[in-house]
């Protein structure tokens, strides 16, 4: 199995990401560590050469020049070796049963994706007081109560602590390209796509807590200004990846979206009335998430989408990893 890490010039965050690694209970079978430096120019490849020397297990360092987290992710799948592929984020930190914990759901449930319990980390910063349940959201906190289940909600799974049998990519594609970052806009939503597309071909995903990680956050990423255009950002992109997308669906968005930007509108002028900053705050997020439907609705009408095309669905790989078993 592999953990693959994909980085873009945060070597000191990386770095780490790495120390936890080393301290992880690691199972009885093959586990290797994976860096993808996405168009790094910084220092990342040589930290992770000489990480390789105390990391407790092999930890292979590969350059991906074209941009973009799918990119990364796609060149991660190619280069990685195992049956089951888990995702980490660069700024994050693991707890030494993180691992076993993680590949529990496949054991025990055969599963065919695994999501964990994410933690936010206030390292650098104090959570501030107008933080409600959609900033934290957005910031990638993720917990969904004390016990393995299985979820039907691609929104149940974060990106930044996920795995895969490698059966999954195989049958519907690997991540899509154009749901990055791009300039001022905060677009995003990759593993939702792909775990939407892996539900809907019958797929199977369980999250569990116990596969927890601290993601450590960012006194800039705590403002309320990136927030909002993160808010917006999503938005678009989960109009982006909507299918089908047809005639009904821009008519429920055209018509759909105002009305909930009103109503949030609304809320937020009551909220703030009340003197609830909190719900004042949540209010104004979600306005933002709707502003961003719409402007993606508009813009995927006119044909200038940013995401790729779906890639084709081939048959599902036959059989399942024994490896586990």
């Amino acid at each position: 199995m592999c953990i693959a890490i994909c980085t873009h010039n945060r070597a000191v965050l990386l770095q780490r990401t790495l120390e936890s690694l080393a301290q992880l209970t690691l199972p009885e079978i093959a586990v290797e560590a994976l860096v993808v430096a996405n168009a790094c120019t910084d220092g990342t490849v040589a930290l992770v050469k000489e990480a390789e020397a105390w990391l407790p297990m092999p930890l292979r360092v590969v350059e991906e020049m074209e941009p973009g987290l799918a990119a990364a992710r796609n060149r991660a799948l190619v280069e990685a070796r195992g049956d089951i592929v888990i995702f980490l984020d660069d700024d994050v930190e693991v707890g030494p049963d993180w691992l076993i914990e993680h590949l529990r759901p496949y054991i025990e449930h055969n599963a065919d994706l695994v999501g964990g319990q994410v933690d936010l980390c206030w390292g650098e910063v104090d959570p501030p007081d107008w933080l409600g349940p959609t900033a934290l959201a957005l910031l990638s906190a993720c917990e969904h109560g004390p016990a393995a289940q299985r979820t039907q909600r691609e929104g149940d799974i974060i990106g930044c602590n996920f795995s895969m049998r490698r059966s999954v990519p195989q049958a519907i594609g690997g991540f899509r390209g154009g749901l990055g970052r791009q300039g001022s806009q905060l677009l995003g939503a990759e593993e939702t796509d792909f775990i939407r597309r892996a539900l809907r071909e019958g797929f199977t995903a369980w999250f569990n807590p116990a596969a927890s990680i601290r993601h450590w956050v960012a006194a800039p990423r705590i403002e309320k200004d990136y927030l909002l255009r993160v808010a917006e950002g999503l938005g678009r992109s989960l109009v982006y990846i909507k299918e089908p997308w047809n005639a009904r669906q821009v008519l429920r968005q055209v018509a759909g979206r105002p009305v909930m930007i009103a109503r949030h509108l609304v809320g937020e002028t009551v909220a703030r009335l009340r003197g609830n900053t909190v719900e004042a705050f949540d209010h104004r997020l979600q306005r933002c998430l709707h502003v961003g439907g719409l402007l993606g609705t508009l813009t995927r009408v006119r044909g200038r989408s940013p995401v790729s095309p779906l890639p084709p669905v081939r048959n599902r790989a036959a059989g399942r990893a024994t490896i586990l078993r």
